[in-house]
Formats: C-alpha cells, structure tokens, sequence
C-alpha cells in the first residue's frame, strides 16, 4: 500500500490540503447538480398545484357579469 497509515494519507507529502479540498469542492458540485434540480421541480409541482386549486375555487366570471 502507498501510505503507511491514515495520518500519512491525509497529509499526502504536504499536498493533502489542496488534494481534498479538491475533492471536498467537487462533491459539493455534484451534489448542488443532482439535488438542485430535483428542488427546482418539486418547487415547480407544488407551483402548479397551487395554482390549480385556486383555478377550481375561484368562480367563474363572465365579461358582463358585475360582482
């Protein structure tokens, strides 16, 4: 194995800062791509939804009707 033990890993011959904050800013990145979208739909759903449960409450008026 490369690395003798966990501590040696992680400080990886002084590049392990760089190296997995690398890794820590590309998992966020993915994530923030797979769950964002998902919000922007449910977002949308519920927008919808809302919108058809007033459309179906909300009287219909005609053009001349005065209310």
């Amino acid at each position: 194995m490369y690395f003798d033990n966990l501590a040696s890993l992680l400080h990886m011959d002084g590049h392990g800062l760089f190296v997995w904050s690398a890794y820590l800013i590309s998992l966020v990145v993915v994530l923030w791509n797979l769950v964002s979208p998902l919000v922007a739909h449910r977002r949308v759903l519920k927008t919808i939804k809302r919108q058809k449960l007033l459309t179906n409450r909300r009287p219909i008026r005609l053009q001349g009707e005065m209310s």
